[in-house]
């Protein structure tokens, strides 16, 4: 017997559900991500509860893991925070938050875990609305379209 889900969705970084905020290279203006690392919070939650899905599924080969991030480093962001308005992506770090994923990619895959997608952001829109408290990245078509496509 096992459930009969096949995708699950793994956080990168903080989310809406996370008691702290973080990311995985919170040193300002790291853009070589030198000290980007998973946090305590993929060895203690994340991690365990991936291998568990794994063990629950009955069709253990066909369960696809995918990631989205909720928020980039405060110091990649216009507004220096982990949400609110004027979150977005400050252009010139379109690149290194692209290689931030890649980072966490390989991360994951040294822990034994790959994933099947990934996503430019969850909930791009959060950043718009004003006092709304949760981790994001606005996005709107053409600046998703420009990292997506570009990068």
């Amino acid at each position: 017997m096992g459930s009969n889900y096949n995708l699950c969705r793994v956080p990168m970084g903080g989310t809406d559900f996370s008691i702290r905020g973080y990311s995985y290279d919170d040193v300002t203006d790291d853009v070589n991500l030198d000290n980007f690392k998973l946090a305590p919070e993929d060895f203690e939650y994340k991690i365990p509860l991936m291998k568990i899905a794994l063990n629950l599924s009955m069709y253990q080969t066909q369960l696809k893991f995918f990631t989205s991030t909720w928020t980039a480093p405060k110091w990649m962001k216009i507004n220096n925070e982990y949400y609110g308005l004027r979150g977005e992506l400050k252009t010139e770090y379109y690149q290194t938050w692209a290689d931030y994923f890649l980072k966490f990619l390989k991360a994951y895959k040294e822990q034994g875990f790959e994933f099947w997608a990934i996503t430019p952001g969850n909930e791009p829109l959060l950043a718009r609305i004003p006092h709304v408290k949760i981790n994001s990245v606005a996005w709107n078509a053409e600046t998703a379209s420009l990292f997506v496509r570009n990068i």
